[in-house]
């Protein structure tokens, strides 16, 4: 049987977990492989599988709305509610305090900034056409990755802390979404989170000062300052991700402020180089800062504003 972080052996000896811990190597829709040290390769088969989970909540829910926040207790533990009533928009909305799945405090946007909150898009269309998504988070923070127009126009929403600067900041926060419900247009055109001339769709839970709420605000990269309104990257066919050069920290400003560092966004890489070819490259080797991690890229942006994002997913990003 399984106790706690050990196994119990024969005889009752406790073998650390940790030492019998194996990482995934690739992963298929329906198979994994990982290495096994002393054993042959083989398959198995009849064996039951559960994925530990990036750790979070989801305290409150009703028809077709879920609140979820972080369990970390270190986090700002604020509130993301999602309303998933319409069949091919999620609106979402960030709130400092909540006592029920439509009741709450302190929201992000506000109604009058945008009365629907803020989109994810899962469709550009009512049909049964599969639409390629990933989800990348740790304790307390999530990227989402949408190509709701399969190959063309993704994007990337984000919800959750990234790592401040200010000493005791308690509202280092962010939602970042498509500002349009319901998304009609190509998605990104609509996220400020990956195209810096736009701040729709993307805000602070507060300011840096503590107290001003809801503030749009800006990330900031090296190709922020070269490429003007691109996202990261550089137009298209960037062929492999295993000659990527990437680029850490991506920047978050205090609001408008764009000269002034709140902090950082973790676990995201800037490319700096042209956009990877494919909407996502398969996971390749980091080199140089980024050895011994495994990256994967994907394409974002729209129309003749193609970059890339990368993404660390081996972690720990913190």
């Amino acid at each position: 049987m399984w106790e706690g972080l050990f196994r119990v052996g024969a005889g009752g000896q406790r073998t650390p977990l940790s030492d019998r811990l194996r990482r995934i190597g690739e992963a298929q829709s329906a198979s994994f492989t990982f290495d096994c040290p002393g054993v042959a390769d083989g398959t198995v088969t009849g064996a039951s599988v559960k994925r530990a989970s990036a750790g979070w909540l989801k305290p409150f829910s009703d028809i077709q709305i879920g609140v979820y926040q972080s369990a970390d207790p270190a986090s700002t533990q604020l509130y993301l509610q999602v309303n998933d009533s319409n069949g091919r928009n999620a609106r979402l909305r960030g709130y400092e305090n909540m006592s029920s799945a439509l009741e709450g405090e302190g929201p992000f946007p506000t109604f009058a900034q945008l009365v629907e909150g803020v989109t994810w898009a899962k469709s550009n269309a009512a049909d049964a056409i599969a639409k390629r998504w990933a989800l990348f988070a740790d304790g307390s923070l999530v990227y989402f990755y949408q190509a709701t127009y399969n190959t063309a126009n993704p994007t990337v929403g984000a919800f959750g802390d990234f790592e401040t600067f200010v000493p005791g900041d308690r509202y280092n926060c962010i939602i970042a979404g498509s500002e349009t419900y319901p998304n009609t247009v190509y998605p990104g055109f609509n996220a400020g989170f990956l195209t810096p001339s736009s701040t729709l769709g993307v805000y602070l839970a507060r300011r840096a000062n503590q107290t001003t709420r809801s503030e749009p605000w800006y990330r900031v990269g090296v190709q922020w300052s070269v490429q003007g309104a691109r996202p990261f990257g550089n137009n298209t066919n960037m062929v492999s991700g295993a000659g990527a050069v990437l680029r850490q920290p991506v920047f978050v400003s205090d609001g408008m402020q764009t000269a002034v560092f709140r902090g950082f966004l973790p676990g995201l890489l800037e490319p700096m180089h042209r956009a990877f070819a494919n909407t996502a490259t398969e996971p390749f080797d980091g080199s140089g800062p980024f050895s011994g991690r495994r990256i994967v890229g994907y394409s974002v942006g729209a129309v003749d504003q193609y970059g890339s994002v990368a993404f660390d997913v081996t972690g720990p990003w913190r």
